[in-house]
């Protein structure tokens, strides 16, 4: 692939360079070979270079928060009060993942928009519910909820933090490489061995429809 139409592809995808980013936007790329990668958020980063290639790592990622269920209320004091909370909400992004701890943040949204982040102080269960007391009371009422392991955090490209759907929180890790390079990689594509990009058109979980000519 030249690199002026490659440079066009990822113009239009706003994909960054120079930076580890995911490629959500691309379904495959597939080289002069007959070689093709898939990227996959939980296993693959990417970086476009200045040097005409894409460097990829190989890793895995793992959850270090979640979504909460719906059926809540509010007592008096503004803390939360779960009639049966015994697992996360169900998707795809989890399995068997704990519930929230003492020192976790607790995530209040509506329709993507972040209304309040609030520390969580303790955790009680009883047969017939939960009850998770906060730092400070809140009024939120029939919005999102969702928490997240403080410490785990970091605003860098290793984590998804609750970004693509509200409540996802998933972190990767890269597989160790005996590369000398600064950079940790595991693989090179080269853009003069691309044949073609095959992108994700109209995907309803990232909502982007791109025309390419």
């Amino acid at each position: 692939m030249e690199r002026e139409r490659f440079e066009e592809i990822v113009g239009k995808l706003k994909i960054p360079t120079e930076t580890w980013t995911r490629l959500d936007e691309i379904e495959s790329i597939e080289l002069q070979d007959g070689r093709a990668y898939y990227p996959s958020w939980k296993h693959h980063r990417f970086m476009i270079t200045k040097k005409d290639e894409i460097l990829v790592q190989y890793g895995n990622s793992y959850p270090y928060g979640a979504r909460m269920p719906l059926n809540y209320n509010l007592d008096a004091s503004g803390n939360i009060v779960f009639n049966v909370f015994n697992r996360i909400e169900n998707t795809s992004y989890y399995e068997n993942f704990r519930l929230p701890h003492m020192g976790d943040t607790i995530r209040f949204s509506n329709n993507g928009k972040i209304l309040d982040e609030v520390p969580l102080i303790n955790v009680k269960k009883y047969m017939n519910g939960t009850y998770l007391t906060l730092l400070k009371p809140i009024a939120y009422k029939n919005v999102s909820i969702s928490f997240f392991d403080t410490t785990e955090y970091t605003n860098d490209e290793l984590c998804m933090h609750g970004d693509i759907i509200e409540g996802i929180y998933m972190k990767f890790v890269p597989n160790e490489t005996k590369h000398l390079r600064k950079i940790i990689y595991h693989d090179i594509i080269k853009i003069k061995n691309i044949k073609s990009i095959r992108l994700h058109i109209g995907n309803c979980v990232f909502n982007k429809v791109y025309d390419l000519e």
